[in-house]
């Protein structure tokens, strides 16, 4: 019995340890930062793993701080810490932190809390941070095409009738779109059917590519997967190659692949855990994507992610 409490003083005091640590090293970086704000963060913070928890609480305080550079730093740090956590009630709290950072007085940082919150499972947010997410739907809220889209993911259709307001308010073309695409993902067929008429005159080439395509793909709407299916199948050589030197126009079914491989569910190609095509013969891929896109007309759309 003696030995058992022995072992647990002595791993009780190693997590202490390593907590204080990486606590130290944190408050130590921020001391820093008001002279060298490109300071990175301390690899001890980003490796513990066992105090996660601590280390979110230990950087609250800084959320508040005069200092954009620190407010900003803090909120990034949050987002690390939570990302990389596999503990729901870490990532649930890092998400809460982030949501309130919506409404920080600086636009970048706002702009930026709404970014990384695109990185969590819908999970993570709790029915607090949801309301703190469908409130900032508003056209005084900076990147609020951002937010509706967010609102989107989430399937807040609480919402629905301010983001229907933001089509129709005296807000820019960007955030009348981003509500449109927020309220198709929501499985608002009025919203689905104005997207794809937008798209019957819609050129496919580059900017179609890097700029549409992505906001299709975030609806998770088998109308307008179909289309994107569509050019999978197509044999339209309009985009460039990915080879700089190359002035060789290239399939643009090629780019909407590496799209779809990722959220069509089942299909032959192989893609890594970030959602990356990891294929080396595209040429042998886009064939036998277009051969089990024949074969499975009735394929399912993964919806778990943003």
């Amino acid at each position: 019995m003696k030995s058992y409490l022995i072992l647990f003083l002595v791993v009780l005091g190693s997590t202490i340890g390593n907590a204080q640590k990486s606590v130290q090293d944190l408050n130590a970086y921020f001391a820093a930062l008001r002279n060298n704000p490109t300071l990175p963060l301390p690899k001890s913070v980003l490796d513990d793993g066992q105090n996660e928890a601590v280390l979110i609480t230990a950087l609250v305080p800084y959320l508040g701080d005069t200092l954009e550079a620190i407010r900003g730093k803090a909120y990034n740090a949050i987002s690390s810490i939570g990302q990389k956590s596999t503990d729901v009630s870490v990532r649930q709290s890092a998400v809460t932190f982030l949501a309130q950072g919506i409404k920080d007085k600086s636009t970048g940082i706002g702009g930026s809390a709404g970014e990384t919150l695109t990185n969590f499972n819908r999970e993570d947010f709790i029915s607090s941070t949801r309301k703190l997410v469908g409130d900032a739907v508003d056209i005084q809220t900076p990147h609020v095409g951002q937010v509706v889209k967010l609102v989107g993911y989430l399937k807040l259709t609480e919402y629905t009738n301010k983001i229907v307001a933001l089509t129709k308010a005296k807000a820019s073309s960007k955030v009348k779109w981003a509500s449109r695409l927020a309220l198709a993902r929501m499985g608002n067929e009025e919203a689905i059917e104005y997207v794809l008429t937008k798209m019957g005159t819609a050129s496919v080439n580059d900017d179609f590519i890097y700029d549409i395509a992505p906001d299709l793909i975030y609806t998770r709407q088998r109308k307008l997967f179909n289309y994107l299916v569509s050019i999978v199948n197509s044999d339209t050589y309009l985009c460039e190659s990915a080879d700089p030197d190359s002035g060789q126009k290239i399939l643009c079914a090629y780019r909407v692949m590496e799209y779809v491989a990722s959220v069509i569910e089942n299909n032959p190609l192989k893609v890594d855990n970030s959602g990356t095509l990891n294929e080396n013969n595209y040429q042998q891929a886009l064939q036998d994507l277009r051969k089990w896109l024949l074969q499975n007309p009735n394929y399912k759309i993964k919806d778990n992610g943003y």
